[in-house]
């Protein structure tokens, strides 16, 4: 059951991210993020990730009603976080396996899919 939800949860955050529309790059790190922003390493918004856009290392997309955020590390991995408390810890959620692969990146497809 909590395999389901977790896969629901995945699929409304990248949902989420190819339906949002752009947010000013010039949005200060302290903002909270919103569905489908994508943050820099430094939690600066960068936009969304539509048909043809990828999130490059560092790159981060967040959902603050479900708490989640996806994450392209810098070693390849792509994570989806739990988000914890403020100061607490993030719980992984998911991973791409992907790891011992820097540079690499998400795609989002004009289809649709994201790989």
């Amino acid at each position: 059951m909590r395999t389901h939800a977790l896969r629901r949860t995945f699929v409304a955050l990248l949902a989420a991210s190819a339906v949002t529309a752009l947010v000013p790059a010039m949005a200060t790190p302290a903002a909270a993020a919103g569905p489908g922003e994508c943050r820099n390493s430094t939690g600066g918004v960068i936009a969304e990730i539509g048909p043809g856009q990828r999130l490059e290392s560092g790159a981060r997309l967040a959902d603050k009603v479900s708490r989640t955020e996806l994450v392209m590390q810098p070693d390849g991995n792509l994570v989806l976080y739990a988000l914890g408390t403020p100061g607490g810890y993030d719980l992984p959620l998911w991973n791409s396996g992907t790891y011992g692969n820097p540079g690499a990146y998400a795609l989002m497809q004009e289809d649709g899919n994201f790989v």
